[in-house]
């Protein structure tokens, strides 16, 4: 790459001269024609140099050269494996002169030389990637191009590499990540909606075992306490006192005397079983067990109306005082 030198031209310094010094981002080279290498010397700018010491070595041809990067860019392109479709590949290189004498007594190289190097980096690779490959042929050629370079002394190379899939290739894949994205979004709808029947199903299950204990409880009351238990019920959950308990189950006891009247004047029931229908009523057997007995799993809830169940207790006392007929009053 002679783009480096920018003049060559005969040198000689007078006894009264200095040694020059160069333009900015320039160099001298000196040397004795046909010594080579070994009679030559670069004079770099901001250095002093003793003129004597110049004069001694004879030197008589100066090579200016500019020390800024040159550069080039170049495109390719690698086809894929198993395909028709090919990977774009940018190439830009740079490079500078690390060392001015080897450079100048070393190999000459060419631009195009140095095209024919990449372009051989380039060949290599064809048929070797797929097209989601991008990445590990770039990586290759960075490393492939930078050690082809290697062999060219006095200059320093830096290597960008950049590859990119053509128009029909990137569709291709464009149109592959749109599927993924698809069926992503359809998965994540798919995961909603379980998720949204997994929770119905519970509360579902949850209301289900709700009514069963509810239903439980009723039936619960009703075995125990007959048709007062929804009476029952609301004594035992606070909503009504002992007194008004007192006065559901009068009213029930005087229904069931009332039943019992009519069933024995109409000679429906044997006046044997209505006379014992009659005791359990004033005996209060019939309705007393809403004070003794309380559901299965209501824990403290008759504990809790112990001053509801003295009221019905003390009031069903007064009235078998005042109601309880001698023998045979009823009849």
């Amino acid at each position: 790459m002679r783009e480096f030198i920018i003049r060559e031209e005969g040198f000689s310094l007078k006894f009264t001269e200095k040694v020059p010094e160069p333009n900015e981002g320039e160099c001298f080279l000196l040397y004795q024609e046909g010594a080579g290498l070994k009679k030559s010397m670069v004079v770099s700018r901001g250095v002093k140099y003793s003129s004597s010491a110049v004069r001694r070595e004879h030197y008589n041809r100066k090579v200016t050269f500019s020390l800024r990067k040159q550069g080039f860019t170049q495109k390719f392109h690698v086809v894929m494996a198993n395909t028709d479709f090919n990977f774009q590949v940018d190439v830009s290189l740079s490079c500078e002169i690390q060392d001015v004498q080897e450079y100048y007594f070393g190999e000459w190289m060419e631009e195009d030389t140095l095209c024919q190097i990449v372009k051989k980096c380039m060949v290599k690779q064809h048929k070797r990637w797929q097209i989601k490959q991008g990445w590990e042929l770039q990586r290759e050629l960075d490393e492939d191009i930078g050690r082809a370079l290697k062999q060219f002394a006095g200059l320093r190379f830096r290597v960008v590499v950049e590859v990119r899939l053509d128009e029909a290739a990137e569709k291709i894949l464009k149109s592959d990540r749109d599927s993924a994205v698809d069926i992503h979004l359809s998965d994540n709808r798919k995961n909603v909606q379980i998720a949204g029947n997994e929770h119905r199903a519970a509360i579902a299950e949850s209301e289900s075992a709700l009514k069963m204990q509810q239903i439980g409880q009723i039936r619960m009351l009703l075995q125990n306490f007959g048709a007062l238990g929804p009476v029952a019920n609301e004594y035992l959950e606070g909503k009504i006192d002992g007194k008004e308990l007192y006065s559901y189950i009068i009213k029930a006891r005087a229904e069931e005397m009332n039943m019992l009247k009519v069933a024995m004047e109409s000679d429906l029931i044997p006046t044997d079983e209505i006379m014992v229908k009659i005791n359990d009523i004033l005996s209060n057997r019939q309705f007393g067990e809403i004070e003794q007995k309380q559901p299965a799993g209501s824990g403290g809830a008759l504990e809790m109306r112990s001053s509801g169940q003295t009221d019905v207790a003390y009031a069903a006392r007064e009235d078998e005082k005042a109601e309880t007929p001698a023998d045979g009053d009823f009849l």
